[in-house]
């Protein structure tokens, strides 16, 4: 039932294209596109399908008209922000995709916090205890059982955002994606990389350049996992360090694992303290 649906809400055919994107972009650009985008590994697939389950749900069943659902989540029909500043340490919504994607519309905090319910794994009653988020997840879990069993009331054929109209290329809207991230990501001052790396160059000592971009890969990882935030932004933000590093021709120091510690409780920072400050907002 649940991928059936999933053509109902026209959402994972209007803006989750990377769903597509092995069958529909040639081999280059499936490759370079495909490696930053949503629902590049298993897992990221698993967490957009169950997403994008949300939302047919909710629109075959007309959940959203439902007065506890408006006072679980707030109204369906509000409009779209064009971006959103959320609040890292909130306990009201759940964290399942990057950026705390469910404080940026009602209707993504009900998509989100079904994704979780249905994750075998999350075992969310433990990781929510004591968060007022508990009590959509709670709301979601009544609910599914209230439904269960009953045919939708929407049960048009009728496509709202039909595949076949949708004239934007995977390569135009990455780029398009990509530019707008580009446009706004955190970025460290001259003075803040002489304090990640303040060792003078003598010796034989690894550039600050190289050291970045080899360890670009677990940064990526462990800074995504920290902060929830994009990889693709961390990606942009982690290049241009390297290349400020080489302006300002720094080396890293002689202990690895500092040098780790170091880079990462960096990046969490000014991550952390961009979102807190509202110098960035997020794009939906």
């Amino acid at each position: 039932m649940a991928v059936g649906l999933l053509v109902l809400s026209g959402r994972c055919a209007g803006l989750r294209y990377s769903l597509l994107s092995r069958a529909s972009a040639p081999d280059k650009t499936r490759t370079a596109v495909h490696a930053r985008s949503e629902g590049g590994t298993a897992e990221s697939c698993l967490k957009i399908l169950r997403h994008e389950t949300a939302h047919a749900l909710a629109n075959a069943y007309r959940l959203h008209l439902k007065q506890v659902w408006r006072r679980r989540f707030g109204r369906a029909s509000r409009v779209y922000p064009e971006s959103y500043l959320p609040r890292p340490g909130s306990r009201n919504y759940v964290i399942h995709l990057d950026n705390w994607y469910a404080q940026s519309h009602p209707a993504e905090d009900w998509a989100e916090t079904f994704a979780v319910w249905l994750d075998p794994r999350s075992r969310w009653r433990e990781r929510y205890h004591n968060w007022p988020a508990l009590k959509k997840l709670e709301y979601v879990d009544a609910l599914m059982q209230e439904i269960r069993g009953g045919k939708p009331p929407v049960r048009t054929r009728r496509q709202v955002d039909a595949v076949s109209a949708i004239t934007l290329t995977l390569r135009e809207y990455f780029e398009q994606k990509q530019a707008r991230l580009r446009a706004d990501y955190p970025r460290f001052h001259e003075e803040q990389l002489r304090q990640i790396f303040p060792g003078p160059r003598h010796g034989k000592r690894e550039r600050a350049s190289r050291l970045v971009r080899r360890l670009k890969r677990e940064l990526l990882t462990t800074v995504a996992a920290w902060t929830s935030d994009s990889r693709y932004r961390i990606h942009l933000t982690l290049e241009d360090m390297a290349s400020r590093c080489d302006e300002l021709d720094l080396v890293a120091g002689n202990d690895p694992q500092q040098n780790r510690v170091a880079l990462v409780a960096a990046l969490v920072m000014l991550y952390m303290g961009s979102l807190r400050s509202g110098a960035a907002r997020l794009a939906v």
